[in-house]
């Protein structure tokens, strides 16, 4: 653990021998530090990336012919670094470093700073990219402003953590916070859809008189940074036991992010489960392929399955009570199923609508109705027991039947509305299924870049 004021007075005492290095050799300094945000600025993954970052430095001073006047090593609590003077115009090299770090897969983690000289008073003056009307440097998590993520506490430590652990091991970031995008996107399309009986959407609250759509899409995107890490947690845990405890870890830690922006209210704690060990799984498996995932958060989520029936009997929450009476496993066991309601009644439900009526909006709410009709929503159960799960299942199996075209199925669910909405039955299970539906489909198969769902842009 290295103090703020450890860092400060390192970076006086580099000052001091960048100065006393210029004065030395007349000529400008490279300096290599590696990016390290967080009490802990030393360890195996940051030693590597420097070093590879120092290769990498010497490799491109060779090929630029530029040679290597003066050098010195430090190696401080606050981690190692290197200075080297350089036979090179200060711009030139600086150019040549900022493409450096911009194109090599480790780039985000390497300082590279040039220091042109001395000013009056004897400081080191550092070139900075602004003065070579360069592009800033980018957040280890985003493609922001790195400088400007910092200043605003953007992305919660451990995310940034896991980023830079995760580019020292080579994984892709990238590719996780794309991922997080899409799941981002899912919870969106899912709240913004309507009519959907007993939940929110942009025309009502429904059940629900604690939270709106508004709410629900704070609460969407404060998801993102944590669904990035749960991708980041799989590509780089040794096995699934150690991925499972991070998770339940990570889990704990992204719910709080949640309720502080939502003042408390559990707007995603469902979804948060199911899409979090998805976007894991997709990040262990190293592919968008939605059977490995599916497959992979089976095997992710079996043991909390097993864990929870083990304690079920004692346990005085609404899903005990479901499973002591009518055996529902909730979101434990549809994720141990490897999410078989949707593989195997939504997922199809939805792609059959959508090549039947090519409305993505009719085929979102053909494979909710299609959910609610089967799924052991264990949020119905919570608000009217036993009875509420049947009349929801019966009414909207009977809707099924029916194959209304996109016209009735809308007018069903919204007169489903008021009834729903009086006996406060939620249908928040199937909601969360009907995100994951879209997630897995998005996963599984590209779709033209003009096509737009609820509330989504081109």
């Amino acid at each position: 653990m290295v103090s703020a004021r450890a860092v400060l007075a390192r970076r006086e005492a580099r000052q001091a021998e960048q100065a006393a290095l210029v004065r030395e050799t007349g000529a400008p300094l490279l300096s290599l530090t590696i990016v390290a945000p967080g009490p802990e600025k030393d360890g195996p993954a940051i030693r590597a990336a420097f070093a590879a970052g120092l290769r990498a430095c010497r490799d491109l001073l060779a090929a630029r012919g530029w040679a290597v006047r003066g050098r010195r090593a430090t190696d401080a609590p606050t981690g190692p670094e290197s200075l080297l003077a350089v036979a090179a115009d200060p711009t030139e090299l600086k150019a040549a470093l900022v493409a450096l770090e911009d194109a090599a897969p480790l780039g985000r983690l390497w300082d590279l700073d040039v220091v042109a000289g001395l000013d009056d008073a004897g400081l080191p003056v550092v070139l900075g990219r602004r003065a070579l009307g360069l592009p800033p440097r980018r957040c280890l998590v985003c493609d922001s402003d790195a400088a400007a993520c910092a200043r605003s506490a953007r992305h919660p430590l451990p995310v940034l953590l896991l980023a830079r652990d995760a580019l020292a091991a080579g994984v892709d970031v990238a590719a996780a916070r794309a991922a997080s995008g899409l799941a981002v996107r899912a919870l969106v399309v899912e709240a913004e859809l309507a009519p959907k009986p007993g939940l929110v959407d942009p025309v009502t609250n429904g059940a629900h008189v604690d939270m709106d759509l508004a709410l629900l899409l704070r609460s969407a995107d404060a998801l993102r940074d944590w669904f990035t890490a749960s991708w980041l947690t799989g590509a780089t845990a040794s096995g699934d036991d150690d991925l499972r405890a991070r998770l339940v870890t990570l889990g704990l830690a992204a719910e709080a992010a949640m309720r502080r922006v939502t003042g408390g209210v559990n707007t995603h704690k469902g979804a948060l489960f199911g899409v979090g060990l998805l976007l894991a799984a997709l990040g262990a498996e190293g592919s968008r392929e939605p059977e490995r995932a599916c497959a992979r958060v089976g095997v992710l989520a079996a043991p909390l399955l097993a864990d929870w029936l083990a304690r079920v009997d004692t346990d005085a929450s609404h899903g005990s009570a479901a499973f002591r009476e009518l055996g529902l496993t909730g979101a434990r066991g549809e994720a141990a199923s490897g999410f078989a309601t949707v593989r195997t009644v939504s997922l199809p439900a939805y792609r059959d609508r959508l090549a039947e009526t090519g409305d993505v909006d009719d085929a979102l709410r053909w494979a909710l109705v299609s959910l609610m009709a089967v799924c052991p929503d264990t949020n119905l159960y919570a608000r009217g027991g036993a009875e509420a799960l049947a009349a929801v299942q019966g009414w909207a199996g009977r809707v099924v039947r029916k194959r209304p075209d996109p016209r009735r199925l809308a007018t069903a669910l919204a007169q489903a509305d008021a009834p729903f909405t009086e006996r406060r039955w939620s249908p928040g299970g199937s909601a969360d299924l009907l995100a994951l539906t879209w997630l897995l489909d998005r996963l599984g198969a590209a779709r033209p870049a003009a096509e737009t769902c609820a509330g989504e842009g081109p």
